[in-house]
Formats: structure tokens, C-alpha cells, sequence
């Protein structure tokens, strides 16, 4: 898949359930350009200001969020 679908399937998922963890957007068998494209996407929608990101402390699990403008 390319950036630009994964945003569109991050931004659903958001919708849908308002917060996911980091983690989730990651699957065992899927490829480094796979990887990378998810990252990619939510660096974008955290560009855009569509998401935020929240870590509690360091090692702490990432969440994200939908942004309330």
C-alpha cells in the first residue's frame, strides 16, 4: 500500500475509535516499506494536525488520538 491509503486507513480508524495505540498499526508480516509508509502516514496526519500523540513516559506506550480542533 502507499502513504497516502494508509493515511486514509489511519484517519478511519481514528474516526471509528477516537484513540488506538501505536502498536496496532503494526503487523508481524509485513515489509520495511510497509513499516515505513505507516510511519510516514502518521507523521503526515500529525503535519496536517489531524492527529496528536500522546507517551506518558519514556518506554512508555504511544497513543494516538484524534485532534480536536
Amino acid at each position: 500500500f502507499t502513504v497516502a491509503e494508509k493515511i486514509i486507513s489511519i484517519k478511519n480508524l481514528i474516526r471509528e475509535n477516537k484513540h488506538l495505540k501505536f502498536s496496532e498499526l503494526f503487523e508481524e508480516d509485513q515489509t520495511k516499506s510497509e513499516l515505513i509508509n505507516i510511519f510516514l502516514a502518521v507523521l503526515e496526519l500529525l503535519k496536517l494536525q489531524i492527529i496528536k500523540v500522546v507517551q506518558t513516559s519514556a518506554f512508555a506506550e504511544i497513543e494516538i488520538f484524534e485532534n480536536d480542533k
